[in-house]
């Protein structure tokens, strides 16, 4: 790791591993259904700072995001991930 920079998912408090997951699908204008994951900030009346949507990009699918989501989300983000047809969770 280089130096002066630290995991993003370590910490003494680690508020990541408190993150609120919530699996969801929404779908195309076409009707196919596209699979999603909101992580939301640890306390259920958290005032929400940001709202953020990740998508894969280049055939990756969603779930290499969710560490990311998960550090935004405990820092006060609302944070949608999801794949685009086909890729992951989603079909189509």
């Amino acid at each position: 790791m280089l130096q002066g920079a630290r995991d993003i998912g370590a910490g003494p408090d680690n508020r990541s591993a408190l993150v609120r997951e919530r699996p969801t699908t929404f779908f195309t204008g076409d009707g196919v259904p596209l699979g999603a994951t909101w992580f939301l900030p640890p306390e259920e009346d958290a005032v929400v700072l940001a709202a953020t949507v990740i998508t894969g990009g280049g055939g990756i699918p969603a779930r290499f995001y969710h560490r990311l989501a998960r550090y935004l989300a405990a820092h006060g983000a609302a944070v949608l991930t999801f794949g685009y047809r086909g890729i992951g969770a989603s079909r189509g």
